[in-house]
């Protein structure tokens, strides 16, 4: 498989490459905040500006996550 895609991290003591659940519960709560706040302000004051920027971010992320390694050394 490629080294630009490529599922999980190859870490010692694991045959198969892992992924590093902390740090996507950390990311997934980053972004419900942000998805949190702006539904918020669509409720209270039906201000869409924010969920605009908020859905592009969470696409971008998402994204990333599936289909691109984050982690990639090019050099």
């Amino acid at each position: 498989m490629s080294k630009i895609i490529k599922f999980g991290e190859d870490v010692a003591g694991y045959k198969i490459p892992v992924l590093n659940e902390r740090e996507i519960r950390a990311a997934a709560g980053i972004l419900f905040l942000f998805v949190f706040m702006s539904l918020m302000l669509i409720l209270f004051r039906q201000n869409f500006i924010l969920i605009k920027y908020v859905i592009t971010l969470f696409l971008t992320d998402f994204i990333i996550r599936v289909f691109v390694n984050p982690n990639i050394h090019l050099l």
